[in-house]
């Protein structure tokens, strides 16, 4: 029997959505960073590592910090993190300036994202886990569909000290009215003992001793991986095929539209059919069009396989809601932050590897690799399913 969403997800999908308009401004920089800096693939990749070391640490403190002061004050926190990282950019002269504000991003985005999870595990139950999530992934992706396009034209008109400023600007802007307008969802207890990190890791055991729960955080390793790797990797295809400023926000603009045409049609049948009947497909998509990617050799080509990718990842998603769906009631709010943990394990040895297989092997090489680990796992996830 289908069960109603509740009305905060949606203002937290406002948030967010306003969030990523200003956050994905920035995407187009990726090959102007490259340029301005004079930055080899291997020093491009790193700031994804610096990220991902960022986000790592960040997860388990956000959750411990969430569950004494509340899940609004890290919203509030993290979005000012990242208008720090941002706006930081304008005044950056070098690579390891450039290292030093990817960390205080990656912190930012690890206080954010483990916030709202939480947020919306606290609002939805296993009957409307999907569609309760969607409004939220719907919010990043119309903040995808209108930021790019945008930085990719601020970024001609008004250069990138300027436009960063503005991003930084608009992120604080974003915090204020989050602290002004958002309702708190959890109870507050700054007075009682606050769990420690060990606490939280023991904490995961029961979870973790469930077989099919192990199971689905694996693959969701190895979908990290994939994914942050692609990231790593795809601005190079972008230098390679020599496009400018407004051509890579407007390819960014171009996903962020599939994704929001594709995320509610991918939560009614993830909750209809269930989870894995969706994520499965969509992680043989994203694999086959990862090791396809290196063979574009121009623009018209390279949009039908980012469009593909785009599919795959909303359908991977659901990966996530599964695990919630299959943690014990009173468990469910901490499968955000380990999820998370777990996940950006892979990101940090996949953005610091591909960047090492591109410099050193090609980048073929390194999209094929990336590709070929989703493609293992996908299969070896299906043949444990079947043997359930």
């Amino acid at each position: 029997m289908a069960s109603p969403v509740d009305p905060r997800a949606y203002a937290l999908a406002a948030a967010i959505g306003v969030a990523f308009s200003g956050f994905s401004v920035t995407f187009p920089m990726g090959p102007t960073l490259i340029q301005h800096f004079g930055m080899s693939q291997l020093q491009f990749g790193t700031l994804t590592t610096a990220f991902a070391i960022a986000k790592l640490c960040g997860n388990i403190p956000s959750s411990i910090l969430a569950d004494v002061y509340g899940r609004k004050p890290l919203l509030v926190g993290g979005l000012m993190c990242i208008a720090t990282g941002i706006a930081g950019v304008a005044f950056c002269s070098g690579y390891e300036q450039l290292m030093i504000l990817r960390l205080a991003v990656g912190l930012g985005v690890a206080s954010t994202f483990t916030s709202a999870g939480m947020y919306v595990t606290d609002i939805s139950h296993p009957l409307n886990s999907a569609r309760t999530r969607a409004p939220m992934q719907m919010g990043m992706s119309a903040g995808l569909l209108i930021g790019p396009a945008l930085g990719g034209y601020l970024l001609e008109s008004v250069g990138l000290e300027l436009m960063t400023l503005g991003v930084g600007a608009s992120s604080l802007a974003t915090a204020c009215c989050v602290f002004a307008l958002l309702p708190e969802t959890h109870r507050l207890r700054p007075w009682s003992k606050g769990r420690g990190v060990v606490d939280t890791l023991q904490s995961w055991r029961p979870m973790l001793k469930d077989h099919q729960f192990r199971n689905v955080l694996s693959f969701g390793w190895c979908y990290n991986a994939a994914f942050w790797g692609a990231i790593a990797l795809v601005p190079l295809i972008y230098v390679d095929l020599a496009l400018c400023p407004m051509v890579v926000g407007g390819i960014s603009t171009a996903n962020a539209l599939v994704s929001l045409a594709v995320t509610p049609v991918v939560a009614r049948s993830a909750d209809r059919l269930g989870k894995m009947r969706v994520v499965l497909p969509g992680a043989i998509l994203y694999g086959i069009s990862l090791m396809v990617l290196p063979q574009v050799s121009s623009l018209i080509e390279l949009l039908p396989v980012l469009a593909a990718m785009q599919v795959g990842a909303c359908m991977c998603a659901q990966a996530q809601m599964h695990a919630m769906d299959l943690a014990p009631v009173k468990d469910r709010a901490k499968v955000p932050s380990m999820w998370n943990t777990f996940g950006d394990t892979g990101m940090l040895l996949s953005s610091f590897t591909a960047a090492m297989m591109a410099e050193h092997l090609g980048l073929g090489s390194a999209f094929l690799a990336d590709g070929f680990l989703l493609l293992v796992a996908s299969s070896a996830m299906f043949m444990l399913r079947a043997r359930a």
